[in-house]
């Protein structure tokens, strides 16, 4: 019992730092979240609120059923509004948010086909809604805050290739935060927020006789350390032309 008391407090505390890592609430401002809805979803919002004017005048209920489809939609977008800076970094909040507008305006195109039952009624509402679609997404595509060039994610691929291959059994632990990327990129899980010597400590713990330790500026992987515990021998790894070049470095000079 005292066992099982223990680990529900270690998850429990796990959870909230977690929390504390992911969460910075008071450095971004809920006008932020809106403004992502607001690129995400303008034209979609435009034809939502018409539709729901439409069908709200010719029918004027929506089925319970789907009240409640909605209600659980919502729970997700009640996250983002907590995790304010998680969501608007990397876009989960207009992810979560499409299945509530999908919802809606598959329930009020529905009603209005349903109230008028004409072909040409249903015609101009997919043709409507498709055209917004496609108005959504270029207006998206054209947003420089949402989309970005990234010249450096066959510098990424390589040198993520390398040490895949060279170090395999090898634990992998980073400088800064980490998201899904990261773990597509190199194929596992990476400690996140580690220092060499904290990595060193994870390394014993875990059996492990090679660290990765991965230097990176947001998604850009700027070089990679490689210490072997057995020899104490360090090695820097970094992309160099499409090639992978290799230094051997000291704790005191890489420090």
């Amino acid at each position: 019992m005292q066992l099982q008391s223990l680990q529900h407090y270690s998850f429990f505390n796990t959870m909230l730092l977690r929390y504390g890592v992911r969460d910075s609430v008071g450095s971004v401002s809920i006008l932020q979240l809106l403004r992502g809805y607001y690129s995400s979803f303008l034209y979609i919002g435009i034809a939502l609120v018409g539709l729901a004017v439409w069908a709200i005048i010719k029918v004027g209920r929506i089925k319970t059923n789907i009240i409640m489809l909605i209600f659980v939609c919502f729970f997700p977008i009640i996250e983002n509004v907590i995790m304010l800076q998680h969501s608007v970094q990397y876009t989960y909040d207009r992810m979560k948010a499409a299945f509530v507008l999908i919802v809606l305006l598959c329930e009020f195109a529905r009603n209005i086909m349903e109230a008028y039952k004409s072909v040409y009624i249903s015609t101009v509402l997919i043709v409507t809604i498709a055209f917004c679609s496609v108005m959504n997404l270029f207006y998206y595509i054209n947003d420089s805050s949402s989309i970005w060039e990234a010249d450096y994610l066959e510098s990424n691929a390589i040198m993520a290739d390398y040490v895949i291959k060279e170090y395999p059994d090898a634990l992998y632990t980073s400088d800064s935060d980490i998201r899904g990327y990261m773990n597509i990129l190199f194929h596992r899980g990476i400690y996140e927020w580690q220092t060499l010597e904290s990595s060193e400590q994870i390394a014993n713990q875990r059996g492990a006789e090679q660290i990765v330790y991965i230097i990176k500026e947001k998604t850009k992987v700027l070089y990679i350390l490689i210490e072997d515990l057995t020899t104490g021998r360090m090695r820097m790894i970094e992309e160099c032309d499409g090639t992978i070049c290799t230094y051997e470095v000291t704790r005191s000079s890489w420090e």
